[in-house]
C-alpha cells in the first residue's frame, strides 16, 4: 500500500484535533478544515460541515482524511442540532471524500454510542464493540448513527473507512475537578487541590464508569489508525488501561450500575483491579496501539505543574 501522505484533518483546529495535528507534523502534509485556523500555521480551509458548497473541493488531492468535525456532547444545543452535524455532516464529508478520490478516512466516534449507564448496565466485562449499542441522548444515537453512515461509505466505495471510539478526553485544565468530583463520589480523599467552581454543577451528576483517556493517548490512535493495515470497516475503543477511581473498577460497576456483570476476562482485574470497563484488546491487535498515561500519570503531571 502506498503510504499517505496529504492528510486532511476536519476540526483540527479545536481541542482534540490540535493534538492530533501536533501528532501527525511533521510526518504528513496536513490540511485542516474548520471554522477558524488552527494554531500550527498548516494550510488551512475554512468551511462547515453542514454547508455542501463549501466542501466541494475541499478534498481534492488528498490521500486520507481524520473526520473529527462534530458537535461534542457537552454543547447547549437542540438535540437536532446533533444529528444535522454529527450524522449529516459526516456523510457530506465522505461524501466528497469519496468523490475526490479520497483512499481512507478515521471516523471519529465515542463510546456514548454504546451508553454504559445505570440504566443500561454492562453485560460483560470488559466492554467490547460487539457489545449492545442502547443510546438514549441525541449526542450517543447521532455517534451510533454516525457509524451505520460510515460502514455504508466502507460498502459502496473503494474508500477505506472505519470508527474510533474514544472515552471522556481529560484535559488537564479539568483534571482537578474530576479527581475532586469522583472523590466526593467514591468516598475517597481528593488527589489534587480544591476543583474550580466551574466544576459545581457536575456534583448532581452520576460519574458513571470513570473512563478516560488522554488527549495526547488519542492522537496517538489516530495516527496508527492512519498507518495500519485494516482489511476491512471495524470499531476501535480507544481508552485508557485504567480508571480514574481509587476504588476498584468492579467495585465501581456495582456501586454506580448496580449490577455484576459476567467477567469474560477474569485475569485482567485479578492483575490491574483498576482496568478499564472497555476492551482494548481488538485496538491493540489490529492498530498496535496502546496507551500510554494511567491516571496516575496525568495526575502527577498535573499536581507537578509539567
Amino acid at each position: 500500500m502506498e503510504p499517505y501522505q496529504r492528510i486532511m484533518v476536519t476540526g483540527g483546529s479545536g481541542r482534540l484535533g490540535s493534538f492530533v495535528v501536533d501528532e501527525l507534523l511533521p510526518d504528513y502534509q496536513v490540511t485542516v478544515l474548520d471554522l477558524s485556523p488552527p494554531k500550527q500555521g498548516v494550510a488551512f480551509i475554512e468551511a462547515d460541515i453542514e454547508v455542501r458548497a463549501s466542501l466541494a473541493e475541499a478534498f481534492t488531492g488528498i490521500d486520507a482524511v481524520i473526520q473529527l468535525a462534530a458537535l461534542d456532547m457537552g454543547v447547549d444545543a437542540e438535540e437536532d442540532r446533533f444529528f444535522r452535524v454529527n450524522v449529516q455532516g459526516l456523510w457530506n464529508v465522505l461524501e466528497f471524500a469519496e468523490s475526490a478520490g479520497v483512499r481512507r478516512t478515521v471516523v471519529c466516534s465515542s463510546v456514548s454510542a454504546l451508553n454504559i449507564s445505570r440504566r443500561h448496565p454492562p453485560r460483560y466485562l470488559p466492554v467490547d464493540v460487539d457489545h449492545p449499542a442502547r443510546p438514549v441522548h441525541a449526542y450517543g444515537i447521532s455517534k451510533l448513527a454516525g457509524e451505520v453512515v460510515a460502514e455504508a461509505f466502507s460498502r459502496r466505495s473503494a474508500m477505506e473507512v472505519f470508527c474510533l471510539r474514544p472515552a471522556f478526553i481529560v484535559r488537564d485544565p479539568a483534571v482537578h475537578g474530576l479527581a475532586t468530583l469522583i472523590a466526593e463520589a467514591d468516598g475517597t480523599r481528593p488527589p489534587t487541590p480544591a476543583a474550580d467552581p466551574a466544576w459545581e454543577p457536575q456534583r448532581k451528576e452520576r460519574p458513571g464508569s470513570r473512563s478516560f483517556v488522554s488527549p495526547g493517548d488519542t492522537a496517538r490512535c489516530f495516527r496508527a489508525a492512519l498507518e495500519a493495515e485494516v482489511p476491512e470497516f471495524d470499531i476501535f475503543h480507544v481508552v485508557a488501561a485504567d480508571t480514574y477511581s481509587a476504588l476498584d473498577t468492579i467495585e465501581v460497576v456495582r456501586r454506580e450500575f448496580g449490577n455484576d456483570p459476567e467477567i469474560r476476562a477474569p485475569g485482567l482485574y485479578a492483575t490491574d483491579p483498576r482496568a478499564s470497563i472497555y476492551d482494548i484488546a481488538h485496538t491493540r491487535d489490529v492498530l498496535g496501539w496502546q496507551p500510554r498515561e494511567r491516571w496516575s500519570d496525568v495526575l502527577a503531571r498535573v499536581i507537578s505543574g509539567k
